[in-house]
């Protein structure tokens, strides 16, 4: 029993010495390098899959996913995209030519790319009056009421005065306001510092509330007034608002968004233009005449935006019947050559 205990023993023994130095020997071979693995941002060369165009882009003009392609490139550079992704309705601010690989500085950016096809950003002046005492921020829809004196008779005569106010443009969106636009981003907020009473930082009554002054002087409240507003405004009506805003005063009135309330312009004479459309005209030009851009390019004058140089409305005329008169007592037809007449009895 003995001899086999001690025979199991050096058996072990010799196991462990074998286990031993076959660990050793591991230990002094070289790793081999892992085999790199493919990804999208890699290529087996090493290489960095970059965004490039497929063919010219031409500034201006959204891109699709058929303008783009990826690329093998050395290193991806300075403002360059790994994706394509995010390019998708980009537009290029440049001329980008086939190949090369787009960057951040080429594509557009600014309060611009928030425009509507056939809307143009104007900034109208404000004060706390015509800025509904500044409770306007960017992204509200608002109308614009035109104040208008009569400068022509003068303000102290009261009999015959021609001074008027109305709305001149309607459910115009803001842009911006003051030093606040459209794509300005909340700052992030600390919400275990943040104070309860206060109202959340990058809200709508944190932006209201910078501007009345709270905890400065009354000299850096007054400069931090809202002087201008960015309304977007469309092309045709451009001149109305620019007109207005240098003959009287402009008010604007802050409205719900989803208020579909509208005024139908059809039903009143348009303001006569400055220009009018040449002659020779044919007829499909004449209508080409009329498209937004063309109608802003015609313009207005001050007679006009005070609605007394308008557009006859045009009136189709009734057709003239002819009136047959007959005797009042008896008569007697002759017909004589084949021409008729009538003659009747006193």
């Amino acid at each position: 029993m003995q001899k086999v205990t001690r025979t199991v023993a050096l058996l072990l023994v010799a196991l462990a010495g074998l286990l031993l130095v076959v660990a050793i020997a591991m230990g002094l071979r070289k790793p081999k390098p892992a085999a790199p693995v493919a990804t999208a941002a890699s290529t087996q060369r090493g290489e960095v899959a970059v965004v490039v165009a497929a063919r010219d882009l031409p500034a201006g003009v959204p891109i699709t996913t058929g303008d783009l392609r990826m690329a093998p490139l050395a290193a991806l550079p300075p403002g360059g995209f790994a994706n394509a992704a995010p390019l998708i309705g980009k537009v290029p601010a440049v001329a980008i030519g086939s190949g090369t690989p787009l960057t951040s500085n080429q594509l557009a950016e600014g309060l611009a790319l928030n425009l509507q096809p056939g809307e143009r950003a104007l900034a109208v002046p404000v004060d706390e009056l015509a800025g509904v005492g500044n409770r306007i921020v960017p992204g509200d829809y608002v109308d614009v009421f035109l104040s208008l004196k009569d400068r022509e008779r003068g303000l102290q005569q009261q009999e015959g005065d021609d001074s008027q106010s109305r709305l001149l443009l309607s459910h115009l969106r803001v842009l911006g306001y003051g030093t606040q636009d459209i794509d300005s981003v909340p700052p992030s907020t600390d919400e275990a510092g943040s104070d309860a009473s206060q109202p959340p930082e990058g809200s709508r009554a944190a932006s209201i509330a910078s501007r009345s002054g709270g905890g400065t002087s009354g000299s850096q409240a007054r400069a931090a007034q809202p002087r201008s507003a960015v309304l977007a405004v469309p092309v045709e009506e451009a001149n109305r608002l620019l007109l207005g805003a240098q003959s009287g005063k402009l008010f604007l009135a802050l409205r719900h968004p989803s208020d579909p309330g509208r005024p139908d312009e059809s039903l009143f004479p348009r303001p006569r233009n400055v220009l009018t459309p040449r002659l020779d005209l044919d007829p499909s030009l004449r209508e080409t005449a009329s498209t937004p851009e063309n109608t802003a390019f015609a313009g207005i004058d001050g007679a006009a935006l005070a609605g007394r140089n308008t557009a006859s409305p045009t009136r189709v005329a009734a057709p003239q019947q002819r009136s047959i008169r007959r005797p009042a007592g008896p008569s007697l037809e002759i017909i004589r050559g084949g021409q008729s007449g009538t003659l009747s009895s006193p």
